[in-house]
């Protein structure tokens, strides 16, 4: 006998669990503080995201370092913290996690924040190389509006193995701000979502860039094109 169809689509299910999220997201914890927890004893599951070659160089006491895709490995019931080299794929990562339910922190600003050592804090933002001066815009810019894709991702229809299989297919994917802007100039078909306050989205943004803000992104997905 076939197993009776949810209730909710599975892209009901997954946006319930990042509107859940998003109420109560995963805080930044200062490398300060983590090594006053490390020094008392009261350290939580230590998660580096690096490479195993930067990993080996260097990490935080008792941390463990797995790929990205095995972050559904993790152990549940454990207070987890995870780390990168700036903080950005460890955001990402902890939302991820959060998603499904964990306890999990980011470590704010990343191995740059816990060590001074050259060799070991490699890949941090560098304003002298990797900040650029390109144009910016004031004015908002209107949102469409779309239909919300179907996803196939399970024959589950339990709502955790659902929530879990959408977040299999997620990796983290970057694009430089010298080939977003070379795209923003031949005017590729593209959304650039800006998930800052209002407030900092009104005093400048990247041109075409539309605002959600983060509280509000369940909400507003669809403003998003799925096939852009």
């Amino acid at each position: 006998m076939p197993a009776p169809a949810p209730e909710k689509s599975e892209f009901d299910v997954v946006k319930d669990a990042v509107a859940a999220y998003l109420a109560d997201k995963a805080g930044n914890m200062k490398a300060s503080d983590l090594h006053m927890k490390i020094a008392e004893g009261d350290a939580p599951y230590i998660v580096s995201l690096r490479t195993a070659e930067d990993y080996a160089a260097g990490h935080i006491p008792d941390a463990v370092n797995i790929k990205f895709s095995e972050l559904s490995t993790l152990p549940t019931g454990e207070e987890i913290l995870v780390y990168c080299y700036t903080g950005q794929s460890a955001s990402f990562a902890a939302a991820l996690l959060g998603v499904m339910d964990y306890d999990v922190q980011n470590l704010l600003h990343g191995m740059g924040s816990w060590s001074t050592d050259p060799d070991v804090y490699v890949k941090r933002f560098n304003p002298d190389t990797h900040q650029g001066d390109f144009k910016i815009e004031t004015a908002a810019n209107a949102a469409g509006s779309y239909s919300f894709p179907e996803l196939e991702n399970t024959t589950s229809t339990n709502t955790a193995e659902i929530v879990k299989a959408a977040v299999a297919t997620v990796s983290p994917k970057y694009i430089t701000n010298a080939d977003l802007k070379m795209k923003i100039a031949e005017d590729e078909d593209m959304t650039i979502l800006s998930v800052r306050s209002a407030e900092h989205y009104a005093a400048g943004h990247i041109p075409g860039a539309i605002n959600i803000g983060l509280g509000s992104l369940a909400d507003g997905l669809d403003k998003l094109n799925p096939d852009a």
